[in-house]
């Protein structure tokens, strides 16, 4: 009985912790070639947290996987997956300067 109790006691604290979290979540939609900036929130351990920056960018979506996984791509060439609630959108179109690959005769 006591299992019961408590497998009832913890779907029911589930649907409230998402009740709750669905409240605030917005949809987020990006095109392919939209610019975004990636949050990592992780810190160096040498960089006080006032001193980082945990937004970093621009980079741009290259494919979309899923409604939640985006492929992206930086400016030196370098792409990566990731989940849509760690992009934000950057609307200022001039700051996407790729790095130009030189050929070396």
């Amino acid at each position: 009985m006591a299992y019961k109790l408590l497998a009832k006691s913890k779907k029911k604290s589930h649907q409230n912790n998402k009740r709750l979290y669905d409240k605030k979540d917005r949809t987020r939609n990006f095109e392919v070639n939209d610019l975004v900036y990636l949050y990592t929130p992780v810190t160096k351990c040498d960089l006080r947290k006032k001193f980082r920056h945990p937004w970093t960018g621009p980079f741009k979506v290259t494919k979309k996987l899923s409604d939640l996984n985006y492929e992206i791509t930086s400016m030196n060439g370098k792409s990566q997956v990731v989940h849509v609630n760690r992009l934000k959108r950057a609307y200022d179109s001039e700051i996407w300067k790729p790095e130009q690959k030189s050929e070396i005769p």
